[in-house]
């Protein structure tokens, strides 16, 4: 009795599940379960820290500062080179338009030819320079044929807007926010033949296995929160856009 009694105390007492999320429609899943209240349906005490982007989430991870990620594949590809204990758990959603190129026409891009030479800036060693490598591959345009301009993600916008570089390469919902800033001088390509992205939670082996009853009430819900979306789509687009400060088109 003594022990039951122990056990239920220490459960009592555990600290939250947390959960880096970046900010963007891939984490879709997570803004529903969230806002329907599936992860408390579920039991499970989670607390959300929003992060700019699937890098910087996988960071807060590798950093044990947070108990799982939402990441692309990529990252945690790449990442695995110096962390052997960071796995994949699930896939919690995949797009291949969740990554673009926003170019200003004025810097006399219209066709995609035209971006040789051009400033282009993007993330470095992130998902969005996979998709400008291959973009320029599959358009028969070398990648040494641009200037790539490395930014962080907040600074691309407002770098695109000043004239500082010719076109960004961002995921969601940034690259809609700076075909936005930019308004009719913006000319945005999107190609679903060169990159899906699969994007993930991600956690340490030993956090999988000392918090498998937690990760699986996390996914529970997030299965919850996939149904509602296939089911209500309209009313799950207004709390993305809502979510996402855009507008639902």
């Amino acid at each position: 009795w003594a022990c039951g009694l122990a056990m239920f105390a220490a459960r009592a007492h555990a600290a939250p599940l947390t959960l880096a999320v970046s900010s963007g429609p891939v984490s879709l899943p997570v803004y529903v379960a969230q806002a329907r209240g599936l992860f408390k349906e579920e039991g499970l005490e989670l607390a959300l820290r929003s992060c700019t982007s699937g890098r910087e989430c996988y960071g807060w991870l590798a950093d044990g500062q947070v108990d799982v990620a939402t990441a692309a594949e990529l990252q945690v590809v790449t990442g695995a080179a110096t962390r052997h204990d960071l796995a994949i758990v699930a896939t919690i959603s995949a797009s291949s338009y969740q990554i673009k190129l926003v170019a200003r026409r004025s810097a006399q891009v219209m066709e995609a030819p035209q971006v040789r030479g051009k400033r282009i800036g993007t993330v470095p060693g992130s998902s969005a320079q996979y998709f400008l490598d291959n973009w320029l591959v599959f358009n028969d345009i070398q990648p040494d044929a641009v200037h790539l301009v490395g930014l962080a993600p907040d600074q691309l916008v407002p770098a695109l807007e000043a004239r500082d570089i010719d076109a960004v390469v961002i995921w969601e919902p940034l690259a809609a926010l700076a075909a936005r800033a930019l308004g009719g001088d913006a000319i945005t390509f999107a190609s679903p033949r060169v990159y899906t992205q699969h994007f993930n939670l991600v956690s340490s082996r030993t956090t999988i296995a000392h918090r498998d009853a937690d990760i699986a009430r996390l996914l529970r819900a997030l299965v919850k929160a996939q149904r509602i979306i296939q089911d209500e789509p309209a009313a799950v687009r207004a709390l993305l856009a809502e979510r996402l400060h855009l507008a639902p088109a």
